[in-house]
């Protein structure tokens, strides 16, 4: 009843691979050791603190996989590292997540970048999780959507979240302003008290239309050009979101004006770079006797909302 020991649980698949009972022990103290360096404490410390136990003890054994088998390794362990007993290994084995058997009905509907959801589960007081996620992004992680939000679950749990903090109960509807001309995948499913996933995961994909044409007139006016330096000022109508920007005219050569914002729109996300009102400033860094476009149009969710409005200035030439 005096002896330290101590207790691990490992999954049966990793237990096979090792050749023998010593050399599992060398990896228990080696981890062991490892976590008292990331500690920054001795070995000797550590296990006094965190690891070894004396008599009888209740253990839970935590975040282990469904349905899967297990050993739980209990051996003596001196506070120095040094194996005081045989390693007993226990077999145990999880079990399978019971279905709650509850089923979805997802409306969806769009309106330009507007998305708008109704959610019915089958069983009114289940506890369920939905969102919305960018279809081509499960595609490129190249796994399935249910692991992906099993493994945001889990992180939220981590984060210090509650269940009843990420879940909803009954009727949802909800509406959300996404990125134009992209599919989305809307889903919906139930989790256990511990958020594991117990229900089949409901998907409705979606594609969201262009953004809603804007009435905002901008005007552009540039003004003290110098060889590397200019004014500008951008006026606007309405406070609808617009970009603007100076490039080089070269760039630009052969495309015609009504193309120039998809193209903006497809190598590049303004969200975080848009303007409302009336703005000006100074440009710098130009280059000298150099043709530029100063550009502005309507932008939002992704998308342009008005034809371009663009005024054509010459630096002036280095002294």
């Amino acid at each position: 009843m005096n002896m330290p020991y101590t207790v691990m649980s490992i999954d049966k698949v990793y237990y096979d691979e090792f050749p023998d009972d010593r050399t599992m022990f060398g990896m228990m103290v080696e981890q062991y050791s490892f976590l008292a360096q990331s500690r920054g404490m001795r070995l000797q410390d550590f296990l006094n603190e965190y690891i070894l136990r004396h008599g009888e003890s209740t253990i839970t054994v935590e975040d282990l996989s469904v349905h899967s088998e297990y050993y739980l390794l209990t051996v003596g362990l001196s506070q120095d590292g040094e194996q005081l007993s045989e390693l007993i290994k226990t077999p145990f084995s999880t079990s399978d997540i019971k279905d709650s058997g509850v089923t979805f009905d997802i409306q969806l509907s769009t309106v330009n970048t507007d998305i708008s959801v109704e959610i019915v589960p089958s069983d009114e007081t289940a506890r369920y999780y939905w969102g919305i996620v960018e279809s081509s992004w499960v595609e490129e992680s190249g796994r399935s959507i249910k692991d992906i939000l099993q493994e945001s679950i889990s992180f939220l749990l981590s984060e210090g979240e509650s269940i009843d903090d990420i879940t909803t109960a009954g009727r949802t509807e909800h509406q959300w302003s996404m990125q134009a001309e992209t599919e989305y995948i809307v889903y919906a499913f139930t989790v256990t008290g511990t958020g594991l996933i117990n229900s089949d995961v409901h998907t409705e994909t979606v594609v969201t239309n262009i953004p809603a044409p804007s009435e905002n007139i901008l005007t552009i006016t540039v003004s003290n050009i110098g060889p590397d330096y200019a004014d500008y000022r951008v006026t606007a109508t309405t406070a609808d979101p617009y970009v603007f920007l100076v490039e080089a005219s070269s760039k630009w050569k052969g495309m015609e004006d009504s193309d120039i914002p998809n193209t903006l729109t497809e190598q590049s996300d303004f969200n975080d770079q848009t303007n409302v009102w009336d703005i000006d400033g100074t440009l710098t860094g130009l280059l000298p006797d150099t043709e530029y476009y100063a550009m502005a149009f309507g932008y939002k969710s992704g998308g342009a909302t008005t034809s371009l409005v663009k005024f054509v200035f010459r630096t002036a030439t280095a002294q």
